[in-house]
């Protein structure tokens, strides 16, 4: 079984920013979306996340859940789960390339942080008026110039 889940910029922007009463980090973004992912998921014996940090608070939630770090260099489960979000992200950044691509290039690095994405954000903006509606603002407006 497999699925993905991709959270609007927005929503993210409002947890980074401390919208939502006491939730105001990503890391609770994340957990409450892979347990709304474990919640749809067919019964299972293991459940393998990536982080320890991140996931051990939902261990007392699911017993069968162990997070680990680094498991996406051991566990092939994560590893497939890592290549199907990096398809969900890389599709999700074409859309934006299709519309732009002509006016400011493509985006480089996928989006990652770097020097490059962060001068990319600036001539789109420069070129709009504004950062791309699927840019996170908390992001991008504190890299781009």
């Amino acid at each position: 079984w497999a699925a993905t889940e991709a959270s609007s910029a927005r929503v993210v922007d409002r947890y980074v920013a401390g919208g939502f009463r006491g939730a105001p980090t990503l890391n609770v973004l994340e957990q409450r979306m892979a347990t709304r992912l474990i919640r749809l998921a067919p019964p299972c014996t293991t459940i393998v996340a990536d982080g320890q940090v991140l996931f051990r608070p939902l261990e007392d939630h699911f017993p069968n859940l162990r997070a680990v770090n680094h498991a996406d260099d051991t566990e092939p489960s994560v590893m497939a789960a890592a290549i199907l979000a990096k398809v969900e992200r890389d599709r999700l950044l074409a859309t934006i390339d299709k519309t732009s691509a002509s006016l400011c290039g493509f985006i480089p690095r996928k989006g990652y942080p770097g020097r490059e994405t962060t001068a990319w954000l600036a001539r789109y903006q420069a070129f709009f008026g504004t950062l791309p509606l699927d840019a996170r603002n908390t992001w991008g407006r504190s890299k781009a110039p």
